[in-house]
């Protein structure tokens, strides 16, 4: 059975489906500059978690970069700012501090985004010069349109 998009179906009640994305950082645009960069293409209207599960620290410069996740005119909904340097390999990040290699589901909190808001990262202060944040949107449409791709 084919997916919406590449999505993978997915079982076990957390959300229908599975996408990823994977932000390798370097200083570079697009990539870790200061502003902001697709993660996630939304059409029409669906519920979202998002973790990010860094596979290699995150690196800046001077020090006092930020990240955050969320939509146009919401930047840090769904996951809060967040000091770049304090993201380590080995850790997920799902709210303003990242965590140790193990967290309850519980801390995915939902989220609905209606009319094809895309969902972006934002940075912030400083550019993000090295790292690796692989991204997972769980999410299950609300209706016939409902779908998210990676960026």
């Amino acid at each position: 059975m084919a997916f919406p998009g590449g999505n993978h179906k997915e079982t076990g009640g957390i959300a229908a489906y599975r996408t990823l994305q994977t932000a390798e950082f370097t200083a570079g645009a697009g990539t870790g500059n200061v502003g902001t960069f697709a993660l996630f293409t939304v059409t029409g209207s669906v519920i979202v978690r998002i973790i990010a599960e860094c596979t290699d620290t995150l690196v800046e410069g001077v020090g006092g970069g930020t990240i955050e996740i969320g939509i146009t005119g919401d930047t840090a909904t769904i996951i809060a700012q967040t000091v770049c340097t304090t993201i380590a390999a080995n850790e997920i990040w799902h709210d303003a501090t990242s965590d140790a290699d193990i967290e309850a589901l519980s801390v995915m909190a939902d989220f609905i985004i209606v009319n094809g808001m895309d969902i972006f990262a934002t940075i912030a202060g400083q550019n993000v010069t090295d790292g690796t944040l692989v991204f997972h949107c769980f999410w299950t449409p609300l209706g016939s349109t409902g779908n998210v791709v990676a960026a």
